[in-house]
């Protein structure tokens, strides 16, 4: 999977706003808030973190704060869905309630059988 690359919005003299490229330690870690400027690493304790995604083309930034851990948590996330895709919904059809013979009460063991068997077919085997 390939990672989204992180950026350092910062805000320059002139009061301009710039993306700069996040300062890694030498054990590979974000530097907080430390950027690229000029090819010098600065603090910037105002900078906030933005994770860049080209889609179709089109290049788009997503602040996600100025937590560095949160910010690679972020793009591992966007990551991992741009490789799945949107997210599709599923239909859920609810069966009828069983009927009693005289047709106008629902049997209570028939309908405890039925709730069971639904929440069976909607959970994970660990959350049971």
């Amino acid at each position: 999977m390939k990672e989204l690359p992180i950026y350092l919005r910062i805000r320059k003299a002139d009061g301009a706003y710039r993306y700069v490229k996040v300062v890694k330690a030498a054990n590979g870690k974000i530097r907080p808030l430390y950027g690229m400027v000029d090819g010098r690493a600065e603090h910037h304790p105002e900078g906030e973190y933005n994770v860049r995604v080209v889609s179709n083309g089109k290049r788009s930034w997503h602040s996600v704060g100025q937590d560095p851990n949160a910010a690679i948590a972020t793009a591992h996330r966007m990551a991992a869905n741009r490789l799945e895709g949107p997210a599709s919904p599923q239909l859920v059809v609810m069966p009828s309630l069983p009927e009693s013979p005289d047709g106008k009460r629902h049997d209570i063991d028939a309908s405890i059988a039925t709730y069971i068997a639904e929440v069976k077919a909607g959970t994970r085997k660990a959350t049971l």
